[in-house]
């Protein structure tokens, strides 16, 4: 079935790339094309965060939680998705922080950083002002887990090509 076809004759915008797709999924084919929708990977995720999408493919829910890359939903799936190399970097996607956090709005809060395992979240203190989070993106793993912790929903995962598309077209 051709997703962007369907998209646009109900006159929206694919967001088949949008979606976050799992960890370790194959690059060299096309995961909309090798997913049987089977649901395996779903059952598997001991975090919960597999869900359906939109157009019926699991894709990943930060809200949810974080992923802790048990593998389970690799090691389930018989259908050539995923990459064998479970050792392997898990996905090319890293945190984006958005203008909703409360720092800027002079309230203290550091609950993306505590809940942050690999240290990629900092704060910067600066004076006169509140702490503000600093993002070192290739100490990001992409696991989601400040998502779900975040009180103004500031935070999303995008993929690392997005970040270095934003940061070219800014020129910073």
């Amino acid at each position: 079935m051709d997703l962007e076809r369907r998209n646009f004759l109900r006159g929206r915008i694919s967001n088949k790339h949008a979606a976050l797709l799992l960890p370790w999924t194959r690059d060299d084919i096309d995961f909309y094309q090798a997913c049987t929708q089977c649901g395996d990977c779903i059952n598997a995720c001991q975090e919960n965060i597999i869900r359906v999408g939109e157009e019926g493919f699991p894709q990943i829910d930060f809200t949810k939680g974080g992923c802790v890359f048990c593998g389970e939903c690799a090691r389930v799936c018989t259908h050539s998705v995923f990459k064998d190399d479970l050792g392997s970097k898990p996905w090319q996607q890293v945190i984006s922080l958005g203008t909703e956090c409360l720092t800027y709005l002079g309230v203290a809060c550091q609950s993306c950083r505590d809940s942050c395992d690999s240290n990629a979240i900092k704060f910067e203190y600066l004076i006169g002002w509140t702490p503000r989070p600093a993002v070192k993106n290739e100490d990001c793993s992409g696991c989601g887990m400040c998502v779900q912790v975040c009180p103004a929903n500031a935070l999303n995962i995008v993929s690392d090509q997005t970040i270095k598309q934003e940061v070219y077209a800014h020129g910073t």
